[in-house]
């Protein structure tokens, strides 16, 4: 089994780039610095390389002060799977408040690949985003086969039929 894990923020990625080292995993999983999003750019991170295992935001967050600011990559999942040769994921779990309609609208083709099995998200079903991203994946053939709703989300688990 091979896992791509992506992480843009630098601290986080330090983290995740040790502990599969020394829980010798580095063999099984390519860590990726960058984000992943609708579009190629260059975005900015609202993340301390201070407080590592902050959540942070490409957006900044409301209630948040400004703690620190860092540069990342964003590329697209269809571009990693067709230019970088990433392999096509048959598992998908998508932990990333903010972003994940530009994600999910980013891997529009990967999406229609019948390599892709499962997505995990969360996604709040009520807002227009999350119900725009529910369309997505249903126009690439997935259907809510778990759900979990808490306060205003739910961590849904799409699959496609048959898979």
């Amino acid at each position: 089994t091979r896992v791509v894990a992506i992480e843009p923020a630098a601290v986080n990625y330090f983290l995740l780039a040790a502990n599969c080292e020394v829980n010798r995993l580095d063999t099984r999983i390519d860590a990726l610095l960058l984000g992943l999003g609708k579009d190629r750019a260059v975005e900015r991170l609202e993340v301390s390389q201070f407080e590592s295992a902050q959540s942070f935001s490409f957006r900044g967050k409301a209630d948040q002060q400004h703690r620190g600011r860092q540069a990342a990559i964003v590329l697209s999942a269809d571009r990693l799977v067709e230019e970088y040769a990433v392999p096509c994921p048959n598992y998908i779990k998508i932990d990333a408040p903010g972003s994940l309609e530009a994600i999910i609208a980013g891997a529009s083709r990967t999406l229609q690949r019948p390599e892709v099995r499962e997505l995990h998200l969360e996604v709040r079903e009520q807002s227009k985003g999350g119900q725009r991203v529910m369309e997505m994946l249903t126009r690439a053939g997935f259907v809510v086969a778990n759900r979990h709703s808490h306060g205003g989300s739910a961590d849904l688990t799409f699959a496609r039929p048959g898979a």
